[in-house]
């Protein structure tokens, strides 16, 4: 056993804010600094058309959002692709107010400030049934030049079907790409790309996720995100670690030269 720090095994540390998953060790405990929970405001804004001219404008909203806010924008397939625009401040519903009139008008908006508890609640939507799905991702490092054509890989498609644009800057901006293992620090968003499927049909499902995968990856370039892990994603080392790969693997051969924490897509040994 050892103590991980930014003292103490420092690669070891680096490489596991952003490399773990499994890969060098099984951390038993964790030392957090922490800051009073602050009050929130959450935000809904749903849209039923223009979902490309949303998407496009979210774009360039969540470039300029002070570091308070968080966003997402939710793209759902169908015959025309709808979406909607959440997030969360830390500050007034007035402040916030403010900030979304910089956004297209929605057809349906809900804005209400909440304590920190009742804002996690509030994003984990209630109890839940278990789902099946298949997923992958792309991270986008600046914004796409025609959104219409992301949009237009949901057309068509079950209203199961979600490009699940999360915004990134702020802290984690704040973060030079290679202070940690996560080199995805100044992109614009990260996408998760989700099916809804039943096991039975998956397969298929995958199928048509590996088409809208690489048709958003066309948009973006080959970039993915390492929680999102797509056992069929090309070049996964280097679209999940990027410039930071070399050295990942230096730690891997260190930490666990035979190869006990391996797996499917493992850092390379």
């Amino acid at each position: 056993m050892v103590t991980a720090s930014a003292e103490q095994e420092p690669d070891l540390f680096w490489a596991l804010r952003g490399g773990g998953g499994g890969n060098f060790a099984i951390v038993t405990e964790f030392v957090f600094s922490t800051v009073p929970a602050p009050r929130v405001t959450v935000f809904s804004l749903s849209y039923s058309a223009g979902t490309a001219d949303v998407l496009g404008a979210w774009q360039t909203w969540i470039a300029q959002a002070p570091d308070e806010l968080w966003s997402n924008v939710v793209v759902r397939g169908g015959p025309q692709p709808t979406c909607k625009v959440g997030g969360c401040f830390v500050g007034s519903a007035g402040e916030l107010s403010a900030l979304l009139a910089r956004l297209p008008a929605p057809a349906d908006r809900f804005v209400q400030q909440k304590s920190y508890p009742e804002a996690t609640r509030y994003f984990a939507g209630g109890p839940v049934a278990r789902e099946s799905a298949v997923a992958s991702s792309r991270v986008v490092r600046e914004p796409i030049g025609d959104p219409a054509r992301a949009v237009g890989l949901l057309t068509g498609r079950s209203d199961e079907t979600y490009l699940i644009f999360d915004g990134l800057g702020g802290a984690v901006a704040a973060v030079a790409p290679d202070a940690t293992a996560f080199p995805h620090r100044t992109a614009l968003a990260n996408v998760q790309i989700y099916l809804k499927t039943p096991p039975e049909t998956a397969d298929a499902a995958r199928a048509e996720l590996a088409e809208i995968r690489d048709g958003l990856g066309a948009l973006v370039g080959d970039t993915g995100y390492v929680n999102y892990i797509d056992p069929q994603l090309p070049r996964w080392a280097e679209a999940y670690y990027g410039a930071n790969l070399p050295r990942l693997k230096d730690v891997a051969k260190r930490y666990d030269p035979d190869g006990v924490f391996a797996f499917a897509q493992s850092v390379p040994r």
